[in-house]
């Protein structure tokens, strides 16, 4: 959903607000609705981010897996090992967003892209290491 510059992604009674300049796009953000995909190394507890139930914790010695209900959704977080968190009690949340993946939700077409375009034959590759 796009309001006044701004993109609102909605799931349910849940709305994340994503400020454009935070998604590089890959063409025209046009298609709407979009799917979202967030890694959980990029979901943060964020005192000004959205309330979430903590399911489950899972410390693991070098960092803590935490699962929480958002709104409608089960998120998974791949926390610091220092973060103490219990199961049953309510964080807030949110989400690195120039992280956030897009994709139209009828094509599943990525429409943002952070990462570098791989090559696709040799020749490319060879013009890329030339540049």
């Amino acid at each position: 959903h796009r309001a006044a510059g701004r993109l609102e992604a909605r799931a349910g009674s849940l709305v994340i607000p994503i400020d454009e300049r935070d998604v590089r796009w890959k063409g025209s953000p046009d298609p709407l609705p979009v799917r979202i995909g967030v890694r959980s190394e990029d979901v943060c507890i964020d005192a000004t981010g959205e309330p979430a139930l903590v399911k489950l914790v899972e410390p693991t010695g070098h960092e803590t897996i935490a699962f929480f209900v958002l709104g409608e959704h089960t998120v998974t977080a791949r926390l610091g090992a220092d973060v103490k968190l219990r199961a049953g009690e309510t964080v807030r949340i949110s989400f690195r967003k120039s992280k956030l993946h897009l994709f139209d939700q009828t094509s599943g077409a990525r429409l943002n892209d952070d990462r570098p375009q791989a090559p696709s034959s040799v020749r490319d590759l060879q013009a890329a290491r030339q540049k």
